[in-house]
């Protein structure tokens, strides 16, 4: 999970608008949709390869709606922070769980011949080819785009940051950041589908 740091999207968030999120405000939930999504997005393309990150994000934001009423606003944005995050790490989970019961097992016997916290080899296998596949498709960005993904999801950046350090407007770094995990997401899913 994403370390609490004050440069975290949900930090910028009051406890009023969080309050008229449980409440049920558009307003305020678009708010909390902007200040995450694409957070979220790379969060699930880095930690659930195997899984569309759009469809498990989509998900996510209709849990989170149905959910909202749970959230207690006076927690602030830490608090949000991890309720979004942990739903999505279950939800992820149970997508890869879900994935991995249709897969197919050629000797059935070797699952119970495994001990039960190492992990099965077609799955690390699986992993590995995954991170890798990721990996590749993060090397294909322009050099630009790969610093500001790095920047953004593995140094936990404001866009503020990147833009100071890109020298580059705000909304151009948020533009970027987009067509770069688009882009990434694309590649991904073609390597996926050959």
């Amino acid at each position: 999970m994403v370390s609490p740091h004050s440069n975290l999207p949900g930090n910028t968030l009051s406890v009023e608008v969080l309050q008229h999120f449980c409440d049920g405000d558009a307003t305020a939930f678009q708010k909390v949709h902007d200040a995450y999504n694409g957070r979220l997005l790379a969060y699930c393309m880095s930690c659930f390869p195997r899984v569309s990150a759009e469809d498990l994000v989509q998900d996510l934001w209709l849990e989170i709606l149905r959910k909202r009423r749970e959230f207690q606003p006076e927690t602030g944005g830490s608090g949000l922070q991890k309720w979004i995050y942990t739903m999505l790490r279950h939800r992820g989970i149970d997508d890869i769980r879900r994935i991995s019961r249709h897969a197919t097992v050629t000797d059935p016997q070797s699952l119970h011949q495994q001990p039960a916290n190492q992990e099965i080899p077609e799955a690390k296998l699986q992993r590995d080819i995954e991170l890798r596949e990721f990996n590749d498709c993060l090397q294909q960005l322009r050099e630009d785009w790969q610093r500001l993904i790095r920047g953004k999801y593995q140094d936990d950046k404001s866009t503020r940051q990147l833009a100071k350090e890109e020298q580059l407007r705000e909304n151009t770094v948020s533009t970027q950041l987009h067509r770069a995990r688009k882009q990434l997401q694309d590649c991904i899913n073609k390597k996926q589908n050959t």
